[in-house]
């Protein structure tokens, strides 16, 4: 095999560490969605169009996104000031699965929260408390690592949310590496 290629194989199996990673906490939305590239470049859970108290599990499969919890559900109240929807838990945090990796999150909400991210299992951060109580504020990390569970807390008690963003789903590392190899094999071809 050439020793290139086979380098390069070498090179995509080593796991990443988490010890380099860098994030970055905003809690002004404009400023986050700045971060992340736009608009285009991220996705919403707003809890808008179910009826109040429906449990949370896969509605958002389709953004890649679950709740498997099982006791996080969907509420309504005058708090939720972007459009009278938001999700609760009565019993812990709310826990958001991504079925893909994600490097950005950010989340509208009264009260307080705190954000636990973890990649494969691993805690990877837990942010600054945001939010002073009362409604209308928003916290949102950026992380240099990608994470695929995010825990939300609210340290005085309840945990309630109004809106979720978070940033479009990263390549995982085999298809980093599958695109990295194709594009080394095709800038040098084999020769016959």
């Amino acid at each position: 095999m050439n020793p290139m290629v086979l380098a390069l194989l070498t090179t995509i199996t080593i796991p990443a560490t988490h010890a380099c990673a860098d994030f970055v906490e905003f809690s002004d939305r404009a400023e986050w969605v700045a971060a992340i590239g736009g608009f285009e470049q991220m996705q919403t859970i707003s809890f808008y169009g179910y009826p109040s108290g429906t449990p949370l599990y896969d509605q958002y499969a389709d953004l890649g996104a679950l709740f498997p919890d099982g006791n996080d559900y969907i509420a309504s109240s005058s708090a939720y000031l972007l459009d009278g929807a938001g999700a609760i838990s009565l019993f812990g945090p709310i826990t958001l699965e991504f079925e893909a990796p994600r490097t950005s999150i950010g989340i509208h909400f009264p009260g307080f929260l705190i954000l636990k991210l973890y990649s494969q299992g691993a805690l990877i951060y837990t942010s600054n408390e945001f939010g002073v109580g009362g409604a209308g504020f928003f916290g949102g990390v950026i992380s240099s690592e990608p994470f695929d569970l995010v825990e939300i807390f609210d340290p005085s008690g309840d945990v309630s949310i109004d809106t979720v963003h978070f940033g479009l789903p990263v390549p995982g590392p085999g298809g980093l590496g599958l695109l990295a190899i194709a594009g080394f094999l095709f800038r040098h071809p084999h020769r016959r």
